[in-house]
């Protein structure tokens, strides 16, 4: 069964895979940016070679929660009922902690956290009543838990997810909304430049958040779970799935 999927920040980079990878799949998807027009018209050549027009491309700045509602009124307006958030928009602005300008501590801030807290409450809002088994998936990292020299205002963002996750899960419980925090796989993007070349782990990555889209994988409203193989985790309550040929590469 085909869904309607909000991703964000996906006109590049493992949201762009994600989103063409669940547009070929019959799916309806509202890809997201919000400054590089540039990018977009090149995302835009990529999404319009699968040739089956269930997608909008919709510039907002969702750091701001006037952009955000905005956003949202849209999507109600031109699609309707939406069943899967995907809260996948992130930005790295790195520095030592000494020299980390408080202007990009706060970006980095707004961009990977605040945007979140904006989706998440503008699409429980118009998704609460619908009796849809909505979802929200927030894509996270395993920086959250290990950290990264001159990485504090990322890995802060994405340890902050962690809480907000689980928090959520509860709050939208009533309303049958499910909550789930992923850690992707080291995969090269602009945010990992020395992430793995590796088009499987990115099938596999976009295979697995099908899945859980379609109810094929059933996890505990507020689960972790880490995809991502160069991090074993060793926590408590993380699901870990990857391929052990995956490890060390």
């Amino acid at each position: 069964m085909t869904k309607t999927i909000i991703i964000t920040g996906s006109t590049q980079g493992l949201g762009l895979q994600l989103g063409l990878y669940l547009l070929k799949k019959g799916n309806y998807i509202v890809f997201n940016y919000g400054h590089d027009d540039k990018q977009a018209n090149i995302a835009r050549k990529k999404i319009e070679n699968i040739n089956n027009n269930r997608f909008q491309i919709i510039k907002a700045d969702l750091s701001t929660y006037e952009e955000t509602n905005k956003f949202f009124n849209r999507i109600k307006k031109t699609v309707g009922n939406v069943d899967i958030l995907i809260n996948n928009i992130g930005i790295a602005r790195s520095g030592n902690i000494l020299f980390l300008k408080k202007d990009l501590w706060h970006e980095t801030i707004l961009t990977n956290l605040d945007s979140v807290y904006y989706c998440t409450k503008c699409f429980s809002k118009m998704e609460k009543e619908s009796n849809n088994k909505n979802k929200i998936i927030n894509i996270g990292s395993s920086l959250a838990f290990v950290g990264k020299m001159h990485e504090v205002a990322y890995s802060t963002s994405k340890a902050a997810l962690i809480g907000f996750t689980k928090t959520i899960a509860l709050d939208l419980s009533i309303f049958g909304i499910k909550v789930y925090l992923i850690f992707p796989p080291s995969i090269h993007s602009n945010l990992n430049k020395n992430g793995q070349r590796n088009y499987t782990l990115i099938n596999n990555y976009c295979s697995f958040i099908d899945s859980l889209c379609n109810d094929i994988f059933e996890f505990p409203s507020g689960s972790i779970i880490n995809l991502n193989n160069k991090f074993k985790g060793g926590c408590n309550n993380v699901y870990t799935f990857f391929n052990e040929e995956d490890v060390g590469k």
